[in-house]
């Protein structure tokens, strides 16, 4: 617990019951380590935890490490909490907002489940009005363009 080391949890995992297990990772969930508690439910494929703790963290600053593992499990519902994010992003304005909003849909990039709708919304981006020239630029750095 106090190194927050996935080496060290893989260690302790094959000593432990799968109750034993979850209840341990369930004691990570209110320490600060966020993007740790999330990695401990990758291991164990507790995909829908991972869910429900990124709903309920949508605006943590770790949003893109957070979820890493479930982007191709719920690629609609992960694609709906970034989007918000990354409109609430570029509402603040400025290039690191523009940045930290194209970092996260870089995430979505290669998942063929939401393509289409992906494209529609990187298209309704760059063609947002007014125009935003910096948001065009960190679009195309994340190569979404």
């Amino acid at each position: 617990k106090e190194n927050s080391s996935i080496t060290h949890y893989k260690i302790l995992r094959e000593y432990l019951s799968e109750n034993d297990r979850l209840k341990f990772i369930d004691s990570m969930r209110a320490i600060y380590e966020k993007v740790f508690y999330v990695h401990l439910l990758e291991i164990e494929k507790q995909y829908e935890l991972i869910l429900s703790f990124v709903e309920k963290n949508s605006n943590d600053y770790d949003l893109g490490e957070l979820v890493k593992p479930i982007v191709s499990v719920y690629p609609d519902k992960v694609f709906a909490i970034i989007k918000i994010e990354a409109n609430r992003e570029i509402a603040n304005r400025g290039r690191s907002a523009y940045s930290r909003a194209a970092t996260l849909l870089q995430l979505l990039r290669n998942v063929s489940e939401i393509e289409d709708v992906f494209k529609s919304y990187i298209s309704q981006l760059y063609n947002h009005q007014p125009r935003l020239p910096a948001l065009r630029d960190e679009l195309a750095k994340a190569g979404l363009l």
